[in-house]
């Protein structure tokens, strides 16, 4: 399933097609066009493209989308304490899965952080250093606890604890926050 949203455009200059040749070693590039305003935020999971340009192009479309759907959210009364919009969600769940994807392909990430522009670019390096960094902290299991997952609670509340953690441990609710985002990614 998947949501369309209209955004604005972006004001970046349009994207022309490569002709060069890659170097040995290099990822292949495709020719990519201009894309119309209107993108599709696709339900997690779908296949995660594997080119650079692809990679580059997904990810400027859900970057805009994401900004437009977190606008119109807000536009519409909502606050940080309401649940997000269903394409808001599913916008944050397609970074966290292409951002672990680049966080296995550096190399691969470091050619998508070239054709970005910089505020992208700078989100792209920033997320798979932090992710490249986790991962030397675990050891991925074998098999998965027999865990019961639960739906989290509301920002509003779950910051509540947090600031009662503060009051408690002397640790600001901001690092507890944090870590309860690294934790658990949410």
């Amino acid at each position: 399933m998947a949501l369309a949203l209209v955004a604005s455009c972006s004001g970046e200059p349009s994207e022309t097609a490569h002709t060069s040749s890659p170097s040995p070693g290099e990822p292949t590039r495709q020719a990519i066009a201009p894309r119309p305003p209107t993108r599709v935020v696709p339900s997690p999971g779908r296949p995660i493209p594997r080119s650079i340009d692809g990679l580059a192009l997904e990810l400027r479309g859900l970057n805009q989308a994401a900004y437009a759907a977190v606008d119109a959210w807000l536009a519409a009364g909502a606050d940080m304490s309401d649940r997000p919009a269903l394409v808001v969600q599913r916008s944050g769940l397609r970074f966290q899965e292409i951002y672990r994807f680049l966080t296995r392909h550096p190399n691969l990430a470091a050619a998508v952080r070239r054709r970005l522009p910089a505020g992208i670019a700078g989100k792209v390096r920033d997320h798979v250093h932090a992710g490249s960094l986790l991962t030397r902290l675990v050891t991925p299991l074998e098999k998965l606890p027999g865990w019961k997952l639960a739906r989290p609670k509301a920002p509003r509340e779950l910051r509540r604890y947090f600031e009662l953690g503060e009051r408690r441990f002397g640790i600001p609710w901001e690092t507890l926050a944090a870590v309860n985002l690294v934790e658990t990614r949410f």
